[in-house]
């Protein structure tokens, strides 16, 4: 697998240094990580995520085995993930979050938002999708409204679950409007793609990770934006 840039070669080395033995990873490890860096999760985290890991590894009666996927690790990153995600918003208890992003760069992700919101649904309306497509266009009005709502002392955890209220409302909306038939395909081909996962994930890191994929072309079907402050961080 060629190196595609410092995100994978660093996590690949990382592993494989953990790990203290060569190793080559899969197609599936290549693929789980695009997955990470599709997200947004930081390198950082994800190194953290596989530190952990092997700690509680190495402190367990299988000590003397190795870990072979990167996949065994992905309990350990999505946590990591999360708490990152908690202290960008200032959700940890008794810590002082400094403001992460500037009202005009708020205000410009919305922006962009918005414009986002308006293309899909062009999509929508050429697919004869009429319901989506008015959906859609009363999203991107409301994400406007909440773009003129930014102000010096903009709230971004309340930004963030109104972002939150919103992709759900777009979910509703692409799930009432696409075929039955092609979300359970999406569906079978992600079981399909994630099976050799199964096995050392937990249940429900399957499922969140299945229905990840199946939104993830879903919205890519009609290149509806992701709506989380957390893209905005990536850049």
């Amino acid at each position: 697998m060629p190196r595609v840039d410092d995100y994978f070669s660093s996590i690949e080395e990382h592993f494989v240094r953990l790990r203290e033995s060569p190793l080559l990873l899969s197609p599936k490890d290549w693929w789980l990580i695009q997955k990470w860096k599709e997200e947004g999760i930081p390198l950082s985290v994800v190194l953290q995520g596989l530190n952990r890991t092997f700690e509680k590894f190495t402190k367990g009666a299988q000590k003397r085995r190795k870990i072979n996927s990167i996949a065994y690790c992905a309990q350990e990153v999505l946590s990591a993930w999360e708490e990152h995600k908690e202290s960008l918003i200032g959700k940890r208890k008794g810590e002082e979050q400094p403001p992460l992003f500037t009202p005009k760069e708020i205000a410009s992700f919305l922006g962009e938002l918005q414009q986002g919101l308006e293309r899909a649904a062009k999509i929508a309306a050429r697919r004869g999708k009429e319901g989506l497509e008015g959906k859609l266009r009363d999203i991107s009005q409301d994400v406007g409204q909440l773009r003129t709502e930014t102000d010096e002392e903009v709230d971004l955890e309340k930004v963030e679950e109104r972002l939150e209220g919103l992709e759900k409302m777009v979910k509703e909306a692409v799930r009432k409007a696409e075929d039955e038939k092609v979300v359970k395909e999406i569906k079978r081909q992600a079981e399909k793609e994630l099976k050799e996962y199964r096995q050392g994930m937990d249940p429900s890191l399957f499922r969140e990770t299945v229905e990840g994929f199946v939104w993830k072309k879903l919205f890519a079907s009609y290149k509806i934006p992701r709506m989380s402050l957390f893209y905005l961080s990536q850049t």
